[in-house]
């Protein structure tokens, strides 16, 4: 099944390279920044593009460097795109830097994992995970 989509003004080659590069899709440019995408396997075929490994539970203290031995014994298949985040994501990463709540946390979380490589997550992980949340 093909999809179109708009790539996103000012990463337009970044974001087509990491269509074609790390995601494997088959890519038909279209007028105006629009592409239309389809996975490189064909419709219906389910592709390995991950596999989970468990770090902990609720009573796993992730301070530990043990905890996060599968982060290093398992890198991600490729490397991201250095794609900075909009002006509006960064003023919000700003406004989140004091909260400590779940959500905040969790959000910080978010935009920390799609910034950092593979070797920096777990040190974005242990900053985070193990301050005490409300």
């Amino acid at each position: 099944m093909k999809v179109r989509l708009r790539l996103p003004p000012g990463h337009e080659a970044g974001f087509w390279y990491s269509l074609v590069e790390f995601t494997k899709f088959v890519v038909v440019d279209l007028p105006d920044n629009w592409v239309e995408v389809e996975p490189g396997e064909g419709a219906g075929v389910v592709a390995p593009y991950f596999t989970p490994y468990r770090l902990g539970d609720a009573t796993t203290d992730f301070s530990q460097p043990a905890v996060w031995q599968p982060v290093v014994e398992h890198p991600p298949w490729s490397e991201k795109p250095e794609l900075p985040p909009a002006p509006d994501r960064q003023q919000r990463l700003l406004e989140l830097q004091n909260s400590h709540d779940v959500l905040s946390v969790s959000e910080r979380l978010g935009f920390a994992a799609a910034q950092a490589d593979a070797a920096a997550m777990p040190g974005v992980f242990q900053r985070e995970l193990p301050r005490n949340v409300q």
